[in-house]
């Protein structure tokens, strides 16, 4: 095909621009980004090394990770199906994606700053981009890659949404 990958995703992602509403309904998009700002300091306390690490504390840091993703699988039981499967699908194939990262350079993170503002992003106001849109585009971005990076954990098949 004359067709390059990047071309096939930018025509994804202004699909995904177009929708009335983005896969993550705008009504979750505050719990999304709590959720993303919370794992974001689990990250951060990950990477301080304390004087003398112990298992109980490297224990807190996966219960916290834990939860967090146990919120966000809760939260992706409320969209409505047809989201919830189209997300599953498009996650499942980024996951993928990051299986070549070697090659393609493209990691969770990397992919996260791609599709995180077209998966979710806030309610359109009078402005063109929002502020709060600028501020949340790192957290939109992280909360993309916590879907990719543990796409198993989250999209196990044993949670189906809710009908």
């Amino acid at each position: 095909s004359d067709l390059y990958a990047h071309d096939i995703s930018n025509v994804l992602k202004l699909y995904l621009r177009q929708l009335p509403e983005p896969l993550i309904l705008f009504r979750f998009y505050n719990e999304f980004i709590g959720l993303a700002k919370e794992s974001h300091q689990v990250t951060d306390e990950s990477e301080v090394k304390p004087s003398s690490p112990t298992a109980r504390w490297r224990s807190s840091l996966c219960a916290e990770l834990s939860r967090t993703i146990c919120k966000v699988r809760d939260l992706l039981r409320l969209l409505p199906q047809a989201n919830y499967n189209t997300l599953r699908y498009i996650i499942g194939h980024l996951h993928r994606v990051t299986e070549c990262q070697e090659d393609n350079k493209m990691s969770a993170g990397n992919l996260g700053i791609i599709f995180g503002p077209t998966l979710i992003r806030p309610r359109q106001t009078d402005a063109t981009v929002s502020l709060s849109s600028l501020v949340d585009y790192p957290y939109q971005a992280r909360m993309v890659e916590i879907l990719i990076m543990y796409y198993d954990k989250i999209f196990d098949g044993l949670w189906n949404p809710q009908s």
